[in-house]
């Protein structure tokens, strides 16, 4: 008796296993998840329009709003290309009334895009902050959907005092939040953290955003963001078993195990 359950566990395990997704998982059509640029090749402040007297730059596929309560404004939000020396000015374009803008890090310090697009994003998460949208039109209602992508922190250069940084991420206002990086004062950019958000579609067309979010307020704590990408979420093997056992898989193998024991016994 023992044997035959065992085999018939391996049967139900194997099945299970065959049935699970191979490969990559699907992606999502996003667009420019590198965050390119049209007509830059330096450091610039990012927005829909023109606010606060500041020139803007825009992104391909994405826009910018200010979070609430905060008006007027597109959030403290910058453009930056790889190779980056972050002693150096990192908002050569548009960033009045605040002239240049730095981060800390050896002079010799530089950071690059985790995708190889050449660009990535950093947001203030306590000052002026807004958000980073795209609207996804090919999700499937009830199906569950990896938000996948990169982040790093740096504080602002003539700041003193540590700070915490992550992202919030909402598909259509259901948010989530990033691992916390907590960074020590005057400290030098961090590595890039890889980071899996998952959500649930509830329509086929969402808002996906991301929104810096850092502490203290007054002392500017930088998010950095690259590389986003989205995937449908593949299904954990022990919820495909659990989905066989539901179908009647399980019971359908109980009978036939069962009708091979009397007929051992007869």
């Amino acid at each position: 008796m023992k044997n035959i359950l065992s085999i018939g566990s391996i049967a139900v395990t194997s099945l299970a296993l065959n049935l699970i997704p191979v490969g990559q998982a699907q992606a999502v059509t996003l667009q420019n998840g590198g965050f390119i640029p049209s007509g830059i090749s330096q450091s610039a402040y990012l927005g829909n329009t023109p606010t606060n007297g500041r020139t803007v730059v825009t992104i391909p596929g994405w826009t910018f709003a200010p979070a609430p309560p905060n008006s007027g404004n597109n959030g403290y939000n910058f453009i930056v290309p790889d190779g980056t020396a972050f002693k150096t000015n990192m908002a050569a374009l548009g960033n009045a009334p605040y002239g240049g803008l730095s981060l800390y890090g050896g002079s010799s310090q530089t950071v690059n895009s985790v995708d190889g697009s050449g660009w990535f994003i950093a947001a203030d998460g306590a000052f002026e902050e807004g958000s980073i949208s795209q609207q996804l039109n090919d999700l499937t209602p009830g199906n569950r959907y990896d938000v996948n992508f990169w982040q790093a922190a740096g504080q602002q250069s003539g700041f003193e005092g540590d700070t915490t940084d992550r992202w919030r991420v909402s598909l259509d206002g259901v948010s989530q939040l990033s691992a916390l990086i907590e960074l020590p004062s005057k400290a030098n950019v961090t590595p890039w953290q890889r980071q899996t958000l998952t959500f649930t579609a509830t329509s086929s067309s969402q808002v996906l955003s991301f929104l810096a979010v850092g502490t203290p307020t007054g002392l500017p704590p930088f998010s950095l963001l690259s590389g986003v990408s989205v995937t449908a979420a593949v299904p954990e093997p022990l919820t495909i078993v659990g989905t066989l056992v539901g179908l009647g898989f399980g019971a359908g193998l109980r009978s036939k195990l069962t009708k091979k024991k009397l007929a051992e016994n007869e």
